[in-house]
C-alpha cells in the first residue's frame, strides 16, 4: 500500500525533529569523550616523563641531597638531572613558576630520594627510612629508593572532574 504524499512529508518532518532533539545530547557526549581523551593523553605523557626521570635517577645514584623547598633545583646535581630528563620528555610544556600551591600554569617536578632498611634488617623498627647521606646508616644492607612525580593542572572543557594530572614513579635504585 502506498502512502499519500502528505503523510510522506510528515515522516520527513518527524525525522528532522528527532535529529534536532538528539543532536545536543550526542554533542555533549562527544565533548565529554574528547575531553576525557585529552586528559588521559596528558596523564600518560606525564607518566612517561616521570619514567624518563626515574631512568636518570637509577643511573645516577650518588647524589641524594635534595631540598624539597628548592623549586629551582639548585641543590643536588642528581635532582637537576632528573628534572632536565623530565622536561626533555615534555617538550613544549613549561615549568611552573611556583609549586607551593599546586602546579599553576605549568609542570611541577618533585624528586625525593631516601634509604631504607629492609624489614629483617638490624635497625630499630620495620621499614626504617633515613637520609642516604647519613654518615652511619642504621643497617648494613640498606636499600636506596627514588620517587619522581610530575604534576600539571588541567582545565576541563566539559564534565571531566579531574583538575590535577599526575605522573608518578617510585623505584628501588640500589
Amino acid at each position: 500500500m502506498k502512502l499519500p504524499k502528505i503523510l510522506r512529508r510528515r515522516d520527513r518532518g518527524i525525522s528532522a525533529l528527532e535529529f534536532a532533539l538528539t543532536l545536543p545530547v550526542l554533542t555533549f557526549i562527544m565533548l565529554g569523550v574528547a575531553d576525557y581523551g585529552a586528559a588521559l593523553q596528558q596523564s600518560i605523557r606525564l607518566e612517561a616523563a616521570a619514567r624518563a626521570g626515574a631512568q636518570v635517577a637509577f643511573t645516577h645514584t650518588g647524589d641524594t641531597q635534595y631540598n624539597a623547598a628548592d623549586t629551582n633545583f639548585t641543590t643536588g646535581s642528581n635532582a637537576r638531572l632528573v628534572r632536565d630528563a623530565v622536561f626533555a620528555k615534555l617538550s613544549g610544556w613549561s615549568a611552573a613558576p611556583s609549586c607551593t600551591n599546586g602546579a599553576g600554569n605549568g609542570v611541577c617536578v618533585t624528586y625525593v630520594a631516601w634509604c631504607q632498611c629492609p624489614q629483617n634488617g638490624n635497625a630499630v623498627g620495620t621499614n626504617y627510612a633515613f637520609d642516604c647521606s647519613a654518615d652511619a646508616p642504621p643497617c648494613a644492607d640498606h636499600q636506596q629508593f627514588a620517587s619522581i612525580t610530575a604534576t600539571r593542572n588541567y582545565s576541563p572543557l566539559s564534565i571531566v572532574p579531574v583538575r590535577t594530572l599526575r605522573g608518578n614513579v617510585e623505584i628501588r635504585v640500589r
